[in-house]
């Protein structure tokens, strides 16, 4: 299942140079991440500035409206582009 040589520059024996190249990669594959039940260890919570608290990086249109009146003035810079005309009219966009 594993293996037990010990790595190629501590070993005691000649080894072959493939031997010091090996990458030894983990036995277990961990689950992903769960928030919910990790709580105890790891917070979505986003601090902006002006001491403002995010419980989750998601915001809803409601939620940004009401940050954006709390963090005002503010600055939009749109960053879309009339698709139809393609690269072209991205480039124009960002000219202007």
């Amino acid at each position: 299942m594993g293996d037990d040589a010990p790595p190629a520059f501590l070993s005691s024996q000649l080894r072959t140079l493939w031997d010091y190249c090996k990458q030894r990669f983990a036995q277990v594959t961990n689950p992903p991440i769960d928030p919910l039940r990790e709580t105890h260890v790891m917070s979505l919570e986003v601090c902006l500035p002006q001491g403002i608290a995010l419980p989750t990086p998601i915001l809803t249109q409601a939620e940004l409206e009401e940050l954006l009146e709390a963090s005002s003035p503010v600055h939009r810079e749109p960053f879309s582009f009339p698709a139809k005309l393609g690269v072209p009219g991205r480039a124009a966009l960002s000219l202007s």
